[in-house]
């Protein structure tokens, strides 16, 4: 009975022990800061829980997004889902179209750097641009609304190839 009585106490109540006077001699090191020594650590958690708080954003979109998933099989069927997933992922992997204007900024922007033509900002160039874009004759539009056709026209082609492609993938992998 004696050598019960002089055991050592168990390890988790050692951990707490242990733990209780870490506590302890933290917070009294906190409390003998000046708020001036105290805001360093104030400014570095809300920096840490703003980051924890884009993470959860990030986390919780993706468990949203598997949900829905997960519903739209149910609701719809494993294969439905699965054939808009496809066509999602073959819309993604083609480059989209551009309007008939991204297409004439592009050049005019190659055109200017290749002239020696520089602008402060951005935003400048492109007012420059949106300028020329409305003196634009007709006829002169016309060539780049042509060329926005042809890449519509580029993009259908590439988008059918891409589901093709995808639905042969996924015929091999059945």
């Amino acid at each position: 009975a004696s050598a019960s009585a002089s055991a050592a106490p168990p390890p988790a109540a050692r951990r707490s022990s242990n733990l209780e006077r870490a506590t302890r001699a933290i917070a009294a090191a906190w409390y003998k800061m000046t708020p001036e020594e105290r805001q360093r650590y104030v400014d570095e958690s809300a920096r840490e829980q703003a980051e924890y708080e884009a993470k959860m954003i990030k986390y919780t979109a993706a468990v949203a997004r598997r949900e829905e998933y997960n519903r739209l099989q149910q609701e719809r069927g494993a294969e439905h889902v699965q054939r808009e997933e496809r066509a999602k992922r073959a819309r993604e992997s083609v480059t989209q179209p551009r309007s008939s204007y991204a297409l004439f900024a592009a050049w005019r922007r190659r055109d200017m750097q290749a002239q020696g033509r520089a602008f402060d900002d951005l935003l400048t160039m492109n007012e420059t641009l949106s300028a020329e874009w409305r003196a634009l004759p007709p006829a002169e539009r016309k060539r780049w609304t042509d060329a926005a056709d042809r890449d519509r026209e580029r993009y259908d082609a590439e988008l059918a190839a891409a589901m093709d492609q995808q639905q042969s993938q996924s015929h091999q992998s059945q």
